[in-house]
Parts: structure tokens; C-alpha cells; sequence
């Protein structure tokens, strides 16, 4: 389903890398950077699209994420797209998710609804990296991160969450689309799946 308009991106990009020992926004999958193959299903997704970190290749607008975790860099994104005007729904993208597709995008922006997140559940756990964020999380997301209270999941528990069951996304993409590749055993494993 697509929303009009559609929902603004941010794809995050920083973040310290520590399990995978390189940066992963960078690390390749069949060749190409994750953070460009997440970034390129965001692209047909969202617009505009922020890279909150550093651009991975695609001449994104970018955003410094702090280095304090998802959290704080959803509200930095969030906060730089209302004070430059745009105030829809965010579509939030790890760039360690190489196997997104746009049509899981659209699904989970679809289904935001009157619910304050769309999030996709996958092995029985909510993914909020991969999620979709109507416009008042902002102030939510910034209480917590001045509280120091850095983590997703504390932010899903103060949200209206709609999740969206696997029976329902998975003929928009793959089984294991929301895999993240988070060591270099994931790494070998998710080139060993383009292969």
C-alpha cells in the first residue's frame, strides 16, 4: 500500500559498529555497501531521506546521530525534519539491514494508521529499526533521551504501537528481510544468501 504523500526517511548510519569490528554501513554485501542497499529500498519509500551519520554513497542530507544509540538519533532526525518544515510520518531504517525491500517499507508506513508506530514483528520480536513513526514521537523520543533512557524499547512502551504480524508482510519481502547483520558471521552469512 502507499501513502500519499509518503512518509520522510531516515536511515541511520552511525553508531559505534563494535560487534562487527568495521563500520557496517560500509561493510558489502554482494558488492555493495549495506548502508547503500537499505538506503536505496528507503529512497523508494520516503522522501525526503536523511542519513542520520554519515552518507553511505548516495548523496544524502546528513545528520550528526550524537553516537548515543538509535534512540537519540531518531529524535535528532525527527528534530531536523520539523525545524525544516517537513512534518509527516518517519520511516526509521538501520543501514545493517540489507534485505529490506520498498514493499515492506510501504507496508509498515501503511499500516501507521491511528497508531503512533507501525512496527514489524520477526522471530516473535518487534523490530523498531525498521519501523515507521508518526510525527508526535518527537517530543517522546527527546524526553527520553534527556532522561538518559536510551533504549527502543523504552520508547515502544510509551507509544501506541501497531505491530505488524509476519503473516502479514512476508509477500512483501524474503524470510529473514529483517535479519540485521550485526557480526562478521553475519556478514559471511548474508553474502553467502546473495550468492
Amino acid at each position: 500500500m502507499n501513502l500519499e504523500p509518503l512518509p520522510h526517511g531516515l536511515l541511520l548510519t552511525g553508531g559505534t559498529s563494535r560487534r562487527m569490528g568495521e563500520d557496517k554501513s560500509r561493510s558489502t554485501v554482494g558488492g555493495i555497501p549495506m548502508g547503500a542497499r537499505a538506503g536505496r529500498a528507503l529512497l523508494q519509500s520516503a522522501s525526503p531521506v536523511l542519513a542520520v551519520g554519515p552518507d553511505p554513497g548516495l548523496g544524502l542530507t546528513t545528520v550528526e546521530d550524537g553516537r548515543m544509540g538509535p534512540l537519540a538519533a531518531l529524535a535528532a532526525g525527527m528534530r531536523w525534519l520539523a525545524d525544516d518544515g517537513f512534518t509527516g510520518p518517519v520511516l526509521l531504517v538501520a543501514c545493517d539491514l540489507p534485505f529490506l525491500t520498498p514493499e515492506l517499507l510501504n507496508l509498515v508506513a501503511g499500516e501507521l494508521s491511528g497508531s503512533q508506530a507501525s512496527v514489524p514483528l520477526a522471530g516473535g520480536r518487534l523490530q523498531p529499526l525498521t519501523a515507521c513513526y508518526a510525527p508526535g514521537v518527537l517530543p517522546v523520543a527527546e524526553a527520553l533521551v534527556a532522561a538518559g533512557r536510551l533504549s527502543m524499547t523504552a520508547l515502544l512502551a510509551e507509544l501506541r504501537v501497531h505491530r505488524v504480524e509476519e503473516g502479514t508482510w512476508a509477500g512483501a519481502a524474503e524470510p529473514g528481510a529483517l535479519a540485521d547483520v550485526d557480526t562478521p558471521a553475519d556478514l559471511h552469512a548474508a553474502n553467502r544468501r546473495v550468492r
